[in-house]
């Protein structure tokens, strides 16, 4: 009960003062238009980009040979890469030099002395995932400035992506690369060692159970030898394959073709609320002073 006379205590508070909070809400709210009037336009511009997995062919044979190095492959997310891919500072320098190389300049509300990487860097939002979907978003003062920058940070996702070798094609044909000498030196070491005994062994130099103990003990490891060296270069010539013809590992969906404006509303709608909380502050307070001044 005593919550139900508080509460109609406060609306006639509110309803006594409705004039005084309408008021400070309209000059809230008009002080809000008029700063965010005076403000830059600002516009956005996207581009969708649909990540591919990565793929699994011969994944199982490479793992088993890496277990037998002793290494490991472990293939990050596409996606992971290229979000921090785009918001590094290699990307922003490849779009600054695309843009500071332009001979033409046809945009209105930017001037090119105004370029600099770190304007590159603010300009570009993080990339928001979704799913298997990355989206690139570029805000800035002029429209066109704006697709253009979003097209170009697309295209440097594509060099970069190249240049750094991160595909899983290259990524195995590297690894081989590596493995292959060492695999060949063991393979050539075990057939000397089995010659050698094989040599000795007919020349009846050593026992005869003692012989055929070396004996098979070295064409055993000849074998595990002859079978990595020539697994390796199986995948070696099939990685190759795939190099040849791997593909990045996104697809553009949605060129950024057009910029939208950013609607200034919702700061409209903001100041409102905020005038209308500010104007119920204000009709308490003044409540509560005259309250205090006749209790006095």
């Amino acid at each position: 009960m005593e919550d139900e006379i508080d509460l109609s205590k406060y609306l006639r508070i509110i309803a006594k003062y409705w004039v005084l909070i309408i008021i400070v809400a309209g000059c809230v709210m008009t002080a809000s238009y008029f700063y965010y009037s005076v403000q830059p336009l600002r516009y956005s511009a996207n581009s969708t980009l649909l990540v591919r997995s990565s793929s699994s062919g011969g994944m199982s044979s490479m793992q088993g040979m890496s277990g037998i190095a002793g290494m490991g492959l472990n293939a990050s997310s596409n996606i992971d890469d290229l979000i921090l891919l785009a918001k590094s500072r290699s990307i922003a320098e490849k779009v600054f030099n695309d843009f500071n190389g332009k001979e033409v300049w046809d945009y209105k509300m930017i001037g090119k002395n105004m370029l600099s990487v770190s304007l590159f860097q603010k300009i570009l939002n993080k990339p928001e995932r979704s799913g298997n979907q990355i989206i690139v978003n570029v805000i800035g003062p002029d429209p066109k400035f704006v697709v253009d920058a979003t097209n170009s940070y697309v295209n440097a996702l594509y060099y970069f992506w190249n240049k750094l070798n991160v595909t899983e094609a290259r990524k195995k044909k590297e690894y081989i690369e590596t493995q292959l000498p060492r695999a060949k030196w063991e393979l050539r070491n075990a057939e000397e060692k089995y010659k050698q005994y094989t040599k000795i062994s007919s020349m009846n130099m050593l026992g005869e159970n003692s012989a055929s103990y070396d004996i098979g003990g070295y064409a055993k490891e000849l074998e595990l030898k002859s079978s990595i060296y020539n697994m390796l270069l199986s995948e070696y010539e099939s990685v190759k394959l795939d190099e040849a013809k791997d593909l990045i590992p996104f697809s553009i969906i949605d060129t950024a073709e057009a910029a939208s404006q950013i609607s200034g509303k919702n700061n409209l709608l903001v100041g409102l609320v905020g005038g209308l909380i500010v104007g119920v502050i204000l009709a308490f307070f003044i409540d509560q002073m005259g309250k205090s001044g006749k209790k006095g």
